[in-house]
């Protein structure tokens, strides 16, 4: 099963956290399967404006793509493999270091409440008392990343295989 792991470095270090993220990057992991639409309700709960979220919202730019996923070509054709490196959108970390940690479990509940969190551990089998920990740990281990990435002054990634 995929794990999804959110990595720490400089922009700048996109290309070279393609090539080595499996050895000494800083990371914080979240659930199996866990995609990143799933932070959309999340980021909906912490905005007090009633503006629509959106994917853009959460992953904002390509910091590096594979030269292979700009062949349209080979794209069209299904046989485009390789990586893109995304930036978690900066306003979005700031709110999410914006959670007091005494704030975690309650806002974690509120999280796995939302219809997304609710269908998405539903449908991996896990129960609610499971799910709901499981919310309230990614939740603490992602705040204490997006923390630390504002006190670093560093970018939060994430990488996408084809």
């Amino acid at each position: 099963m995929e794990i999804v792991v959110w990595f720490l470095g400089k922009e700048s270090e996109a290309k070279k956290l393609r090539e080595t993220y499996t050895r000494g990057w800083p990371e914080v992991r979240l659930s199996k399967l866990f995609t990143a639409d799933l932070f959309i309700p999340l980021h909906a709960l912490l905005t007090p404006a009633k503006k629509s979220v959106t994917f853009d919202d959460i992953l904002d730019e390509s910091l590096f793509v594979d030269p292979e996923l700009n062949d349209l070509d080979l794209m069209e054709k299904g046989e485009a493999f390789g990586v893109y490196v995304k930036r978690v959108n900066p306003a979005f970390v700031k709110l999410l270091a914006g959670i007091r940690l005494d704030d975690i479990p309650s806002v974690a509940k509120k999280w796995h409440a939302c219809k997304e969190m609710t269908s998405f551990y539903d449908s991996q089998g896990w129960s609610k008392k499971q799910a709901v920990e499981e919310v309230e740990r990614m939740l603490a281990d992602v705040v204490k990343f997006a923390k630390r990435a504002i006190r670093e002054k560093k970018a939060i990634m994430q990488i996408f295989s084809l």
